[in-house]
């Protein structure tokens, strides 16, 4: 269930940063949960290179009106695509874009 993956995410930020689960949950907003394979149109899949991926990780990577900036694994150009490292690296990229 959601709560049951927004409990062992926040298992695993308590032990990384060494906090109390209590004091995360205080200190959160919100927590969004997305779990890909129960996705029927994504199925726990990853991207895949095309022969227009290049043109579409240009638009996609590029912000609109400067205000919204996509990221993901599909928008990572680097030794490891596929994985949760690109999607990290590609949603760090669109924070220093969105920071000028």
């Amino acid at each position: 269930s959601d709560d049951e993956i927004s409990d062992l995410a926040l298992t695993s930020l308590a032990a990384i940063f060494d906090q109390p689960i209590a004091m995360l949950r205080q200190s959160m907003a919100h927590i969004f949960v997305f779990n890909w394979q129960k996705n029927p149109y994504a199925m726990g899949a990853y991207s895949y290179a095309t022969v227009e991926t290049e043109a579409a990780k240009k638009l996609m990577t590029t912000p609109l009106a400067n205000t919204i900036f996509f990221a993901g694994e599909a928008l990572y150009s680097g030794n490891h695509p596929g994985t949760v490292e690109a999607a990290l690296v590609s949603a760090l990229d669109a924070v220093a874009a969105l920071n000028g």
